[in-house]
């Protein structure tokens, strides 16, 4: 059950971080020729998918993105 659980959290996180990342990576593809972009497309998306499963990516603790932002938020003053 933990296991099935695990796949889901993973597979939702999955989605998260390519809907985020989507505009990133349309920008980038732009840089491509047209005929390689639907296959670097996928390429990222393999790497960012083993980047999840193999626990790179993981998301932030509400302490952790209140930590980022503050950072952020200093750095522009």
């Amino acid at each position: 059950m933990k296991k099935q659980h695990n796949r889901n959290n993973d597979n939702q996180l999955i989605i998260e971080v390519l809907h985020a990342m989507q505009p990133k990576i349309k920008k980038s593809l732009q840089n491509t020729s047209f005929q390689e972009q639907e296959d670097l497309k996928q390429e990222i998306y393999i790497k960012v998918i083993h980047a999840v499963k193999t626990r790179r990516i993981q998301p932030l603790t509400l302490w952790e993105f209140k930590e980022k932002f503050d950072k952020k938020a200093y750095q522009k003053n």
